[in-house]
């Protein structure tokens, strides 16, 4: 190390500074600055990733579905909605042993004369902004091989899949949005009977809505 005239040698590199000054210990302060809020940017960034992928792990509230009495709901209108029918379902195509359709849209069966007749019945464009919606529900003894669909009437997408229990008596369906909900509001519902065995059948009613 040389100095010579006011000049701070450091071979290979050479550093002016006035005799007297601190500028290397600012320049060492201003390093340490940049590195330090280099690293708070980092940080930052880190945590906001983290809350991120916490927030999209965390499951959505999705479209809420119950099976409950029928005198549990009053005052029930009928929505103007035609059924889809791929398959054998047919009117009143219940089993004789379940009891009358308890409104008086009637229903439609996927029994039709035989336990291992099977089908698909479709409602479609059913919008959940207005409230929940009801429908007539019964199964026979057996379910395996039955369930309800909901689809985002948008993209075709499975919103959720119900498995109904044995209902032997009428109950009703009840379909609704959570409270807090982002995703899609009009659905279709697909009722979908694949069992060819003893009791596998199941019968539902159009849709309702309380005014």
């Amino acid at each position: 190390m040389v100095v010579r005239g006011g000049n701070f040698w450091i071979a290979p590199m050479m550093v002016q500074f006035e005799e007297g000054s601190y500028a290397p210990k600012r320049r060492l302060n201003s390093v340490l600055l940049f590195i330090g809020g280099v690293g708070v940017v980092l940080l930052s960034f880190w945590g906001t990733l983290v809350i991120l992928d916490y927030l999209n792990s965390q499951p959505l509230p999705t479209i809420r579905s119950e099976f409950i009495q029928v005198n549990q709901a009053g005052n029930l209108h009928r929505l103007d909605v035609q059924p889809k029918i791929v398959g054998a379902w047919t009117a009143n195509g219940q089993n004789n042993a379940a009891e009358s359709v308890p409104l008086a849209g009637g229903a439609y069966g996927s029994w039709s004369g035989d336990d291992a007749n099977t089908g698909v019945l479709t409602y479609s464009n059913i919008s959940l902004k207005s409230g929940p919606v009801y429908l007539p529900f019964v199964t026979g003894p057996k379910t395996d091989d039955l369930e309800i669909q909901l689809i985002d009437a948008e993209t075709g997408k499975t919103i959720s899949t119900i498995r109904p229990p044995a209902l032997v008596g009428w109950v009703l369906l009840k379909v609704e949005l959570p409270t807090t909900y982002a995703g899609p509001t009009e659905i279709e519902m697909r009722f979908i009977d694949n069992g060819k065995g003893w009791g596998q059948w199941m019968a539902v009613g159009p849709p309702y809505r309380q005014p």
